[in-house]
C-alpha cells in the first residue's frame, strides 16, 4: 500500500476486510505481521506478538497498541484460517469526532473495565482487554488465579454472552462493581457487566443500537441505558456535560458515549462527553500500585532497545509490555499517567523542553478545532496534556498551560 494514501479516511471496517483479504493465504507470522503493519503503517512497539496452542489449536498473531479507532484490534491465524477481532476504539470527544452534527444516541458510560469476548472456530470462549489479547491469563504473580476470565465467572448469568459470542458475535462489555472499582464511580453492587457494544465477526462492524437492542432482549442481557436521542450539536453536547454534573454521585455515570450508525460505511462511530469536573479529574489522576523504581528500570530498557527515542507514544507501548510480565491490566490502566510522566521526565527533563511539547499539544489540538482559549474547554485541554504527556507535579501544568495560553492569545 503507498504510503501517500491517507490511511485514516479509509472507513476502519474497511481496513479490516482489507487486511482479511491480504492474510487469506499467508500461513506465517512473519509474513501475517509484515502485511498487517505495512498496510497499518505501523511497526515496533506498535504491535505484539503472540503465539499459542489453546485447546489442541493453533493460534498466532498480533495485536495492534497505537491509540485510534482500531485499537487493541488482533489480526491473526487459527489453525492457519484468518481470524480479526475488531478492538474497541479509543474514543475521542465530540470536538474531534465525526458523530458531531449528526443524528446519534447517547449511552451511559460505565466506569469498569472493558472487555471483549468471542468464540473460536472449535467454539471456545475467549476474551480480551483492551491491550492484552487473551483474558484467561492473570499477572506472572497472580496467573490464571487473577485472571479476567476468572472475575467475570462471578457475574451472574454470564453464560447467555458466552451464547450469543457463539451466534457468530463479538460481544463488549463494561465489568464494574465495587470488587472491579473505576475511577470515579462508586458502585454499590459487587461485580456486574452492561453490553456496551457488539460486533458482526463477519463483516466486522459495530451493530447499530436497535440491533444490539434486539440481541440483548433475545439473551436477557442488562445493555448500556440510552440517555439521549437526537442530533449531536454543539448546545445539546453542553447541555449535556452540565447534567452529567448531577450524576457525579453514588451508582452514577462517568459519562457519555455518543453513537452514530453511518449507512454508507454500515458500521457505527464513537464519541464521548465527560462534565467538566470529570474532564479536570482525567488528567490529574497519578493512583498507583506500581513502584517508581520498577517503571525507571523498565523505562531504561526500552530506551535502551529505542536508542535516541523520546516520543511518548512510542516507549509507552514498550514500557506496558514489561510491566505486563508482573502486574495485571486493572493495575497497568490507573497507572498511565504516571509510567507517561516518567518517560517524559527521563527523556525530556527540563521545563524548557516540557514547554516546547505543550506548545506542540496545543497547536495541534487547535488545529483539530479544538477551542483551547475557551475557558470552557479547560478541562478537555488539560485532558489532552495528561493523555500525552502523563503526570506533571507540583502545578507545573497549569503554569505551563497558562503560560502557552497567554502567549497564543498574544498577552504574553
Amino acid at each position: 500500500m503507498s504510503q501517500q494514501v491517507n490511511l485514516h479516511e479509509i472507513p476502519p471496517r474497511r481496513r479490516l476486510v482489507e487486511i482479511h483479504q491480504k492474510l487469506v493465504r499467508v500461513r506465517s507470522l512473519r509474513t501475517l505481521r509484515s502485511r498487517v503493519c505495512e498496510y497499518l503503517q505501523c511497526g515496533g512497539s506498535e504491535v505484539k506478538e503472540f503465539h499459542y496452542k489453546i485447546n489442541g489449536h493453533d493460534w498466532k498473531g498480533i495485536i495492534y497498541l497505537k491509540r485510534n479507532n482500531l485499537m487493541g484490534s488482533i489480526f491473526s491465524l487459527f489453525d492457519n484460517k484468518v481470524f480479526i477481532i475488531r478492538g474497541f476504539p479509543k474514543i475521542r470527544y465530540t470536538s474531534n469526532s465525526r458523530v458531531r452534527d449528526r443524528v446519534c444516541v447517547a449511552e451511559e458510560k460505565v466506569d469498569g473495565t472493558n472487555i471483549g469476548i468471542w468464540a473460536f472456530p472449535d467454539g471456545s470462549i475467549m476474551g480480551k482487554t483492551r491491550m492484552v489479547e487473551r483474558w484467561d491469563k492473570g499477572s506472572k504473580r497472580a496467573k490464571e488465579y487473577g485472571s479476567w476470565k476468572r472475575k467475570f465467572a462471578h457475574v451472574p448469568c454470564h453464560s447467555r454472552i458466552y451464547k450469543l459470542a457463539r451466534e457468530g458475535f463479538l460481544v463488549y462489555v463494561e465489568l464494574y462493581g465495587y470488587h472491579n472499582s473505576g475511577e470515579f464511580v462508586k458502585y454499590t453492587t459487587p461485580m456486574a457487566y452492561k453490553v456496551i457494544g457488539i460486533v458482526n465477526l463477519e463483516t466486522y462492524h459495530f451493530l447499530p443500537r436497535p440491533r444490539v437492542e434486539q440481541l440483548c432482549s433475545a439473551y436477557n442481557l442488562e445493555v448500556v441505558p440510552v440517555y439521549y436521542k437526537g442530533t449531536l450539536t454543539a448546545k445539546e453536547v453542553r447541555k449535556m456535560e452540565v447534567d452529567l454534573e448531577q450524576e457525579m454521585a453514588l451508582d452514577g455515570m462517568e459519562g457519555l458515549v455518543a453513537k452514530y450508525w453511518d449507512e454508507k460505511d454500515k458500521d457505527s462511530y464513537f464519541c464521548k462527553i465527560k462534565c467538566d469536573r470529570i474532564k479536570e479529574v482525567c488528567w490529574k489522576i497519578s493512583r498507583s500500585l506500581i513502584p517508581a523504581a520498577m517503571i525507571r528500570k523498565c523505562i531504561k530498557k526500552a530506551l535502551d532497545e529505542n536508542l535516541g527515542e523520546t516520543r511518548i507514544e512510542i516507549i509507552y507501548p514498550v514500557v506496558v509490555e514489561e510491566l505486563t510480565e508482573d502486574f495485571d491490566e486493572a493495575i497497568l490502566e490507573t497507572s498511565q499517567g504516571k509510567i507517561k510522566g516518567l518517560i517524559r521526565y527521563m527523556t525530556t527533563p527540563s521545563d524548557v523542553v516540557l514547554k516546547a511539547r505543550v506548545v506542540e499539544v496545543m497547536k495541534k489540538m487547535k488545529a483539530l478545532d479544538v477551542d483551547i482559549e475557551n475557558p470552557k474547554k479547560k478541562g478537555e485541554v488539560l485532558s489532552g496534556l495528561h493523555d500525552k504527556l502523563g503526570d506533571i507535579g507540583g502545578g507545573t501544568l497549569f503554569k505551563l498551560y497558562n503560560e502557552v495560553l497567554l502567549e497564543m492569545k498574544g498577552k504574553w
